[in-house]
């Protein structure tokens, strides 16, 4: 069963847990450990519920669809930190993706290249994965600075790499499986795509 935990203040005396079933129904609200409400059905969750904290905030639950559900949790207003649709995660999910992809490349481009294996070859790795590695990486960091820039370079790259992919495959230059490539990959642009507006609006907060 999910469970979502977050904390409303920086000593972590006031808990907020939130428990739910795979398919979005009986979502549960905890506040210390007490039961503060429940949402039985996702259609409601869809259409947004709110509650009284003890402490007197209000509380906001809505469930955003899209490639990927997600729960948007609100306090008077403000998402929650760690939540799905907080700025700083959201910027979090998108550097901590291009340092895993970075590294990823990085070890795969230098186990190609020392011990030659054929089927790293067939996936298409080698002299490219390697220099794709570090670049990853100095997109990573960008990113984690809020750069706009950065985080358009790394979807743009991401893109190239789906079309090259898909040249390779129909020239019979790799045996990589395209459609389950494509997929992850796809799912890759949305978690970046998904932080262009949040990124922007952070950058537009800080310049007022």
């Amino acid at each position: 069963m999910p469970q979502y935990t977050y904390f409303l203040d920086d000593e972590q005396q006031k808990k907020l847990v939130i428990t739910r079933k795979f398919t979005w129904k009986e979502l549960q609200v905890y506040f210390n450990d007490e039961l503060i409400g429940k949402v039985d059905h996702k259609a409601e969750l869809t259409e947004g519920r709110t509650f009284t904290l003890p402490d007197q905030s209000i509380l906001s639950l809505k469930l955003k669809s899209g490639f990927a559900d997600q729960l948007e949790v609100l306090r008077n207003g403000q998402p929650l930190a760690g939540s799905a649709t907080d700025i700083d995660q959201i910027v979090r999910n998108a550097w901590q993706l291009m340092l895993f992809l970075g590294a990823l490349n990085l070890v795969l481009g230098l186990l190609n290249y020392f011990w030659d294996i054929d089927y790293l070859q067939a996936l298409g790795t080698g002299l490219g994965s390697f220099i794709l590695g570090p670049v990853y990486i100095g997109l990573s960091i960008a990113i984690r600075r809020f750069s706009v820039p950065a985080l358009y370079a790394a979807i743009s790259i991401l893109v190239l790499d789906i079309i090259l992919s898909a040249y390779m495959a129909y020239a019979g230059i790799t045996e990589a499986n395209m459609g389950s490539g494509v997929l992850v990959k796809s799912f890759f642009i949305y978690t970046l795509f998904k932080a262009i507006a949040p990124l922007k609006e952070h950058n537009r907060q800080q310049a007022a």
